[in-house]
């Protein structure tokens, strides 16, 4: 059953409440998880840096010694840093997952909100079809097939398409969620901010490819849109909790 979202000085539904509140946790604690790996991959490579430049000959050229030494310094840096990254990916990708179930928790809202939780089915399944499509791929390139490699690039495009066009729609969603209100909560305009800023970084992103400074200046505004998500996502539960003060619903149920 979908609640539609109005505004107006009537008592708000408690129902809408939960859903409103159960998104924005999810969206803060999902954009902080993102957060968080990025300042861990920063972290990682800034140390891994750190330590190659400790290991530089300041006096002359190395013995032999000293350099099998070095190779087995570095080696050891490389496998720490492919550790740290790793854990920076999991990190990430439980962050995006935890943002895109909280679509869901908004689409009984309304209409205007149920496109989010489209998008992220898009994602979702289009990331699947991806992995597919490579698993496809590497097989047709092992065996000599091209018909098994053709049909993994294949669907490696039609995924990149699906994630493309869902990473699209959860931005709107995003930028919509400024339009929410329920009875005398109404959520911060700055997700209007934040969702435009991922729709420009999905264009650099994509001119990337003939850009670099284009795709450092799109992983930039991410970065920026995630950071307002964060912080509009705790400002709307603060307007949340007054909203819901005096009715029969306790906040602490509502995971």
């Amino acid at each position: 059953m979908t609640l539609e979202a109005q505004a107006g000085p009537s008592a708000p539904d408690p129902r809408m409440l939960q859903s409103a509140w159960r998104g924005f946790q999810q969206l803060r604690s999902g954009s902080g998880l993102v957060l968080a790996a990025n300042v861990i991959a920063l972290l990682v490579l800034i140390a891994a840096l750190a330590s190659l430049a400790s290991m530089v000959p300041r006096h002359g050229p190395a013995e032999p010694a000293d350099l099998e030494d070095l190779i087995n310094q570095v080696g050891g840096i490389l496998v720490a840093v492919l550790a740290g990254l790793a854990l920076a990916f999991i990190v990430m990708l439980a962050g995006f997952l935890r943002m895109l179930s909280a679509a869901g928790s908004f689409a009984s809202l309304g209409s205007r909100f149920q496109r989010g939780a489209t998008g992220s089915k898009l994602i979702i399944g289009g990331i699947g079809v991806d992995i597919l499509g490579l698993l496809l791929l590497a097989g047709g390139a092992w065996a000599g097939s091209l018909g098994l490699a053709v049909a993994g690039a294949g669907l490696v495009l039609l995924g990149s398409l699906a994630v493309l066009v869902g990473w699209i729609m959860f931005s709107l969603f995003i930028s919509s969620l400024s339009e929410l209100s329920i009875g005398g909560f109404r959520a911060p305009d700055g997700f209007k901010t934040a969702g435009i800023l991922l729709l420009i970084g999905i264009v650099l992103n994509m001119a990337s490819a003939v850009s670099p400074t284009a795709g450092t200046l799109g992983v930039a505004l991410d970065l920026v849109a995630f950071i307002l998500i964060y912080v509009y996502s705790g400002q709307a539960l603060e307007e949340l909790r007054k909203a819901a003060r005096g009715l029969p619903v306790p906040l602490d149920s509502w995971g």
